[in-house]
């Protein structure tokens, strides 16, 4: 069993990447089953390409969550807590919630400028 022991930022910063990727593989495939192949943003409504899935939680606190909600271990001074993560079960509670049956609750598919608007809100 492959462990990750630190803290939160620590996690994002060495797995964040991975996070991201699985999240875009996931979301190609929604985007097209959902009909977004066609290039429509979901807050626009235009046809517009390239789309892009925009959180509606960002994809950090997505991982925070999970982190304080499984593998939280201790919280030192400063509010700074420490974490054991069996990474395994981060991957399978991560794809779960991203997967393709929930992602319509998780994300949004929205143009490159609805995109950086919804960001700023």
């Amino acid at each position: 069993m492959a462990t990750f022991i630190g803290t939160a930022e620590e996690f994002k910063k060495y797995l964040g990447a991975w996070c991201r990727n699985s999240v875009q593989n996931t979301t190609r495939k929604y985007k097209y089953n959902q009909g977004h192949h066609n290039g429509f943003c979901q807050d626009c409504k235009k046809q517009k390409k390239p789309l892009d899935a925009a959180h509606i939680e960002s994809r950090v606190d997505i991982i925070t969550e999970i982190l304080d909600s499984n593998f939280k271990e201790k919280t030192f001074k400063g509010n700074i807590s420490s974490y054991n993560v069996d990474l395994t079960k981060f991957k399978d509670i991560f794809i779960d919630i991203h997967s393709i049956d929930k992602l319509g609750k998780v994300i949004r598919v929205l143009c490159k400028d609805c995109h950086k608007e919804y960001d700023k809100k």
